[in-house]
């Protein structure tokens, strides 16, 4: 009665299991380190458009200011 002998574990299978068993927790945490960097990356290129925004706003209504008083400037010195 001794039953079906069991098939030895094939040292292929057993190979891809101990180099799978590395890889994918490597593979996650080296892709959780460079999604770090790329959300830092992102939130610094955003702050810095944010800047360049708000200071292209304020030259240009410096520069309209300046411009407005050019233009008064002018039809106040045309009058006499």
């Amino acid at each position: 009665m001794s039953g079906i002998p069991k098939r030895p574990q094939s040292n292929v299978w057993h190979k891809l299991k101990i180099a799978l068993s590395i890889f994918l927790p490597l593979s996650v945490l080296i892709n959780i380190v460079l999604w770090i960097f790329y959300s830092q990356e992102i939130k610094t290129k955003k702050n810095i458009l944010e800047t360049n925004a708000i200071n292209m706003t304020d030259m240009q209504s410096v520069k309209i200011g300046s411009n407005f008083s050019l233009i008064q400037d002018r039809r106040g010195t045309n009058r006499c």
